[in-house]
């Protein structure tokens, strides 16, 4: 009997996230890390992220959502000449344009992971972007908890595409992002 009752229980809590999930961002957790080249030598920075919208669906991962902002007004490049020179209006243009946003268009499987097919709107320009990242459960937790997670996912863009055309003899186009986003289930 009491075989019985613990898989029923372990049915039933399985059956609490057959459903989509809503997800909260932890703002604290939570960092747009980017890197590009200046003169050959590597630079990295982070972008704080402001708020995010995550719906998960654990069995069918299409069905999953994802939006952010992105405060590119306080976004820091290690020191405080090469901050100024992004957020310039030949670079980012952060007085006209302070926040930046990522809205997904589809959510698809990749091994162990996914791969976030969405546009990014940044300087007021909006292109597409392909993200691949994974889910973590929060170190520590049950195995089968899934109320905090952290969402990892790298990718890169070009600035050019957004018109973030500044320094173009010393600063390289591509720009390498790696986002962490730490969420917790709603309430």
């Amino acid at each position: 009997m009491k075989w019985v009752i613990a898989v029923c229980y372990i049915v039933w809590a399985m059956g609490a996230w057959a459903e989509p999930q809503r997800y909260v961002l932890d703002a604290t957790g939570s960092t747009i890390g980017f890197s590009f080249s200046l003169e050959g030598n590597a630079i990295t920075g982070s972008v704080p992220v402001t708020a995010a919208h995550v719906v998960v669906d654990f069995d069918n991962l299409g069905a999953s959502q994802v939006s952010a902002q992105f405060n590119i007004a306080r976004a820091d490049a290690g020191n405080v000449f090469m901050t100024e020179a992004m957020l310039s209006s030949s670079v980012l243009d952060a007085s006209n344009h302070p926040v930046a946003a990522f809205k997904s268009r589809r959510v698809v499987a990749q091994g162990a992971g996914a791969r976030l097919e969405g546009d990014l709107t940044l300087r007021g320009v909006t292109r597409p972007v392909v993200l691949d990242g994974q889910i973590f459960r929060k170190r520590g937790s049950d195995p089968g908890d899934l109320s905090n997670l952290v969402l990892i996912f790298t990718g890169a863009v070009s600035r050019g595409d957004f018109g973030a055309l500044g320094f173009p003899r010393v600063v390289a186009d591509r720009v390498d992002l790696e986002i962490i986003a730490a969420i917790r289930a709603a309430e």
